[in-house]
């Protein structure tokens, strides 16, 4: 019991750490802005966690997408469009995702916010020295399903 606790105080104490201090951005001063239109794809793979004994619970997600980047300082939006709707659980899909996020230091995140048909994404990634090529990682999950996805972008206007 002491130790359950223990982690319990440690998780909330490191929370609102978190919560409180503002987050610290590398210096990003000769990094190319990200800011514009993008186009590029998406693959993920997920599982649908509600098939308790399913033979193959996996499937596999790929569609091409188009993003818009606005970047103020080191903040992001990010509203991707999917060519391909993207599965949330089996009831629907989403065919746009809006994030917010970080950049800085050719670096970036980004979160989404889970709603009714809409999953929870946290992506992370790299830009590369130029600016115009984004690898992002992360996961994607709702009620019934977990992704991990993987997006690459290429920017075609600014």
């Amino acid at each position: 019991m002491t130790a359950i606790r223990l982690s319990l105080v440690c998780c909330a104490a490191s929370v609102l750490a978190l919560a409180a201090a503002p987050a610290a951005r590398a210096q990003s001063d000769g990094v190319p802005m990200i800011s514009g239109s993008w186009t590029g794809k998406i693959t993920s793979v997920y599982w649908d966690q509600t098939s308790g004994g399913a033979v193959h619970p996996k499937q596999k997600y790929k569609s091409k997408l188009t993003a818009a980047i606005e970047q103020k300082g080191g903040s992001l939006a990010i509203n991707l469009d999917f060519d391909r709707d993207f599965p949330v659980d089996s009831s629907g899909s989403t065919s746009t995702l809006m994030l917010s996020g970080n950049v800085g230091n050719y670096h970036l995140s980004g979160i989404s916010e889970s709603a009714p048909g809409v999953p929870a994404m946290a992506l992370s990634g790299t830009s590369n020295k130029k600016g115009n090529k984004l690898t992002l990682r992360g996961v994607a999950s709702s009620d019934e399903f977990t992704q991990e996805v993987k997006i690459t972008l290429k920017k075609v206007a600014p």
